[in-house]
């Protein structure tokens, strides 16, 4: 599910996965090496951290404070039946602390991306081996 993930992001929403998405994955091996070596056995997971260029900045002009949360990350972990699950945050719940500063604009753009993340997730499941 990561790597159809991936080619999704990058084919499709024109998002590319930028270094810190590079650096969670790394880091979720690392953690996974260290459990390994207590004993301990942990189903693998992913962290993808997603966003876009014109969204930022979009979102800057309505919050700074907001950009805290960029990139919006997608959680994927194995199912002891070997399945995957995919988990998420949406936007609307991601950027709620800050409509106060950010008003209906960053409400409207956090609408927007909900939309591609629940087009991410939809063909994430529908086209999972």
């Amino acid at each position: 599910m990561v790597q159809h993930l991936q080619i999704h992001l990058t084919q499709h929403h024109k998002i590319s996965l930028p270094s810190f998405a590079a650096v969670l994955i790394l880091i979720g091996f690392a953690l996974l090496q260290a459990a390994a070596a207590r004993g301990i056995t942990i189903p693998g997971n992913r962290v993808i951290g997603v966003f876009n260029n014109d969204y930022a900045v979009r979102i800057l002009h309505r919050s700074t404070a907001a950009m805290i949360e960029a990139p919006i990350r997608l959680y994927v972990t194995e199912d002891e039946n070997g399945d995957a699950t995919l988990s998420y945050k949406t936007a609307q719940h991601v950027f709620a602390p800050y409509l106060a500063d950010g008003g209906q604009e960053l409400s409207d753009i956090a609408i927007e991306l909900d939309q591609h993340l629940d087009a991410i997730a939809q063909n994430a499941v529908r086209s999972a081996p």
